[in-house]
């Protein structure tokens, strides 16, 4: 993408900001939608590769959009992506992630800055994108052993008919590696977009909300000091032991929230010994600011 725009110089692009700040302050409010529960991926698998251009300026914007390279989805497509770089890494593969959960804000801005006549491959603000609802990844394969990404038929974020997921030019290794990327990832649930081959969203959507989170708010623990534990479920398979783990953990409801007892929970979670590596992205929590309470999901999975 970022060849395509580099006539813009720093003023025009700051005047097209600026001619549009009005237009829309904030993402289109929608009902009944769930909460945001965003993992951040590198934490469930460590050779999950990140080469967020948009923390760099490395991007079609020409600067940093992104205050930190991190990337997140919501927690069942984070775990459909784990089982898709799991089959990659049997074959000494594994996935590189340009871009995941994505603030509203930044829509915004990729809009304000894209000609029309290229907006076909950016979202528009007004109906959000599922991007900004944790549901879409863009993402290539990698080889584990040299670090390199493998080839494709386009570069990311490249507006061209060689992004098409169904472009037949390029070579026959670029089309069969972008093909056996889009097989694993529709095996799990991903559809492709129709214009861009790295670029994949995930089923139910839309029953997402579009959120406009900083990355720095995803999961920080300061937010809950001082909140009281109002309700703990146990979520997993369906032989999980609720009762078991309830009187195991430290976390109690009614308690004023402890980050050490969330520590001691994950460490006394894996002590049963009846579960999967278990940690602290295995814990999500839902904030009611009005009644100053905290909510807390415990997603185990009982060992096969």
């Amino acid at each position: 993408m970022r060849k395509y725009f580099r006539q813009f110089t720093v003023p025009v692009l700051f005047a097209i900001l600026f001619s549009s700040a009005m237009a829309q302050s904030g993402p289109p409010k929608e009902a009944n939608k769930r909460e945001a529960d965003l993992v951040e991926l590198t934490k469930l698998d460590k050779t999950i590769k990140l080469d967020i251009r948009y923390a760099t300026t490395n991007n079609f914007v020409g600067k940093a959009v992104y205050t930190e390279a991190r990337a997140f989805l919501q927690r069942p497509a984070a775990e459909a992506l784990l089982r898709v770089h799991k089959q990659l890494k049997k074959q000494g593969l594994g996935l590189v992630i340009f871009d995941g959960y994505r603030p509203w804000a930044v829509t915004k801005l990729f809009w304000e800055v894209t000609p029309e006549d290229k907006r076909m491959f950016v979202a528009n603000p007004a109906t959000g994108s599922k991007h900004n609802r944790g549901c879409a990844v863009d993402l290539s394969i990698y080889d584990l052993k040299t670090g390199q990404n493998i080839d494709m038929p386009s570069g990311f974020d490249e507006f061209t008919e060689r992004a098409s997921p169904n472009y037949t030019g390029g070579t026959e290794r670029e089309r069969a590696n972008r093909d056996h990327l889009r097989k694993l990832m529709e095996a799990e649930g991903f559809t492709v977009n129709a214009n861009e081959w790295w670029h994949f969203d995930y089923k139910d959507w839309e029953k997402y909300a579009i959120y406009d989170i900083a990355f720095s708010a995803i999961r920080n623990l300061n937010d809950l000091k001082g909140l009281v534990v109002r309700r703990i479920e146990i979520t997993g398979n369906v032989q999980v032991r609720d009762k078991i783990v309830r009187e195991a953990i430290a976390l109690k409801e009614g308690d004023v929230f402890s980050e050490e007892n969330l520590q001691r929970s994950v460490k006394l979670i894996n002590d049963l010994a009846l579960f999967e590596h278990f940690s602290e992205t295995d814990i999500s929590w839902f904030i009611d600011k009005r009644s100053g309470d905290v909510d807390f999901v415990i997603h185990v999975k009982e060992k096969e």
